[in-house]
């Protein structure tokens, strides 16, 4: 077993079929409907030719809509994973302003030196004394290397995201894992609340739970 490499936790479930390659990734249907678009123009047997030119239209139609669609619409799943993203460079870069605007009030980290619950004022605090240029985790780089999410309707959600940060400090690479809960306060504007680290190297049970 590798040290530096933490369990995986298990996953959480995919996304809806049709709703992860119609508006999340939809490149692969487009490039169908492309496709299903030039065969409409060269082979559909025994057509005049402006029922093949309005088969081709169609479909080529269908595919640049796909794709306007897709960039136009932000699903609740594309939306809890850019506030997942946007909250792991913020705390990266210690911009405890920016964090404070993706926590909600009750917010609270649950590790293992605060299995109760580090409330907001005291997760603002370790970024701006621990993440901050002079602090002893300021980081050198850092990178999302998965992000899961599972919906619990009518409001809230759960996160599970691989992180990789290198301190200055240590100079070398750490990988885990962490859950991030979130809840629909108002429309369209979800928040988190709560914060756990899943699997750390060398670290037995990091949510202290």
């Amino acid at each position: 077993m590798n040290p530096f490499l933490p369990p995986t936790p298990p996953p959480l479930p995919p996304p809806p079929f049709l709703e992860h390659f119609t508006l999340e990734s939809p490149w692969a249907a487009a490039i169908l409907l492309l496709i299903a678009a030039l065969l409409a123009w060269r082979f559909i047997p025994n057509s005049p030719p402006h029922a093949r030119r309005l088969c081709t239209a169609l479909a080529f139609a269908l595919a640049v809509g796909l794709l306007v669609m897709a960039r136009a619409v932000e699903t609740p799943r594309e939306r809890v994973a850019r506030l997942t993203r946007d909250l792991v460079a913020t705390v990266a870069t210690a911009d405890s302003t920016a964090v404070r605007a993706i926590l909600a009030d009750d917010a609270a980290l649950y590790w293992w030196l605060n299995p109760e619950g580090l409330p907001l004022a005291g997760i603002l605090d370790r970024i701006d004394r621990d993440f901050a240029s002079t602090g002893q985790y300021r980081v050198r780089d850092h990178a999302i290397l998965d992000i899961q999410s599972q919906f619990d309707p009518p409001a809230r959600a759960r996160v599970q995201v691989q992180v990789r940060v290198t301190s200055h400090a240590e100079g070398v690479p750490l990988i885990s894992w962490w859950r991030l809960d979130f809840e629909q306060r108002d429309t369209n504007r979800w928040l988190v609340t709560g914060i756990q680290p899943l699997a750390i190297p060398s670290i037995a049970n990091p949510r202290g739970r």
